[in-house]
This record gives structure tokens, sequence and C-alpha cells, in this order.
């Protein structure tokens, strides 16, 4: 049995970032990304939105296996006959998993590597509160006075959830010298996202979506935020992930091949 569920970090697009398509329409043409900030599957959405807006004559599509039977992998396809993608700007490609360019071909192409920023631990998560709750939290303060009256203040807002884990996670999905796919693994995940060790489009720190599966249907964490898309800025861990050893262990102190993760404090600002 596999299970759903996976985070999804952020990454930044620079400006001048393009692919060059080619297609039965024609080509090859430019194909210009808007720079912004994306997680693996808006990205994929921009893509497969501006290879159609540009390189007519067949419906490109772009799509990220998630999911229970998930693999991490993106898969590019257009219809309508032959076709061919250049990652003008080899960073377009490398962040989706695909290692160097898409010949000619007439059929659906997957990437060879897990997408970067994507982490599926193939194990049901645990959170201290609902997940579909975004958890207000408050500095608000009040004082008491002798007779008993009590004056609140007004304080700034946050959402925090509290001990994110994952109780048994396959070898191959936290340690990075046992992948079976390559960039898989949660050691992989933390090098590109929260340590910038790895792809120069994340950051230190780079926010995440966090999904869950719930009857089939991955469902993002703090779901009630933003008339239910959930938070615009992700979420991010507080404190910092500095130490791996601190967020996991042996699921079985005699055994490697499953593995406990554990991230005891997420926060966003909604």
């Amino acid at each position: 049995m596999t299970f759903g569920g996976y985070l999804d970090a952020f990454r930044t697009v620079p400006s001048a970032t393009s692919l060059l398509a080619t297609n039965a329409g024609g080509g090859p043409t430019a194909v210009s990304l808007t720079a912004g900030s994306y997680t693996t599957q808006s990205l994929a959405t921009h893509m497969a939105a501006r290879l159609n807006a540009v390189r007519t004559g067949g419906t490109w599509t772009v799509t990220v296996s998630t999911g229970s039977s998930g693999t991490g992998l993106v898969t590019i396809n257009c219809t309508g006959g032959a076709w061919a993608l250049d990652f003008t700007t080899a960073a377009a490609g490398t962040v989706m998993g695909f290692v160097g360019n898409i010949g000619s071909g007439s059929v659906a192409v997957t990437g060879t590597q897990n997408a970067r920023g994507l982490w599926l631990p193939d194990c049901p998560p645990q959170i201290g509160m609902d997940p579909k709750m975004a958890p207000k939290v408050t500095d608000s303060r009040g004082t008491e006075s002798p007779s008993g009256l009590i004056t609140t203040y007004k304080g700034t807002s946050k959402y925090v959830h509290k001990e994110l884990s994952y109780s048994h996670v396959a070898q191959a999905r936290v340690v990075k010298a046992y992948e079976t796919t390559t960039y898989a693994s949660l050691q992989s995940w933390l090098d590109d996202t929260q340590y910038n060790d790895g792809h120069t489009w994340f950051s230190v720190g780079s926010a995440f979506l966090a999904y869950r599966d719930n009857g089939g249907t991955d469902t993002i964490l703090g779901y009630e935020l933003n008339t239910n898309t959930g938070p615009t800025y992700g979420w991010g861990f507080s404190p910092a992930v500095s130490d791996i050893s601190e967020h996991v262990s042996r699921s079985d102190a005699n055994w490697n091949g499953m593995w406990a993760v554990k991230f005891p404090r997420l926060v966003s600002r909604g």
C-alpha cells in the first residue's frame, strides 16, 4: 500500500528564463516563463500555459505525479504529432527533473529525476490540530487592574501548526545514499529547500506547501485560508531546520529500513 501527501517548496524563477518548443504546428519557438515564486505544481501549470499560448498547433501538458501512487516525476507531452523541447535555461529543466533537452517524439516524456523541492514521504502525516485548520496565534497582551478590570490590547497574528510527523518513512525517501530516484530523499529536499546547497532557484529556508491524503485526494495543510486554497505564502519551519538528526530517528532503534520524521513547528503569515 502507498500513501499520498507531500511537501512542495517554493522556488524563484528568474527573469529571462526560456524554453525552445517545436511541435506539429511549427517551431522551434522561444517560450519565456514569467519570473516569480512557484511550487512544483504551480510551475507545471504555468509552463503548460505558456507553451500553449506561444507554440500553438497542439495541446501541451505538464503534469506532476503525486497522490497515493505518486513517483515525484514530471511528464511533458504535446498532442498532434512529433514535438521537442529545449531547456534554453537549463535550470528550468533540472528543477523539474529533466537532464538535458527533450528530443523530437510523439509520446509523453517523463523526467528521470525527482522534481526538485518535492518530497513524497509515502507515509500518512500526523499533526497536532485538524489539518484543514490554520490555527491563529497572536501577540495580544492584557493587563489586570487591582479591582479586576482586564484590558486586552490587539496584536498581530500568524498561523501555527505543531508536530507535523511521519512515523514510518522508507529509508530511500529519507537517506540520500539509498535513493532509488535521484533527489527523492528528505536529505536532498533539505539541501535544496532549507540549506541552499542544491538547486540555485531555492533559498535558505524556502517556504513550502504541505499536503495530506484525504480520501484519495491530496488536501493542503491550512485549507481554510484564502477561500480554501491554503496559505498564499506557504509554511516555514520555526526554528529553522539546522540539524537533520533533531528531526529524523529510526522507527525501530535496531533497523535502518524505516525512519520517523518530525517537524515541531510550522509557521505561516497566511
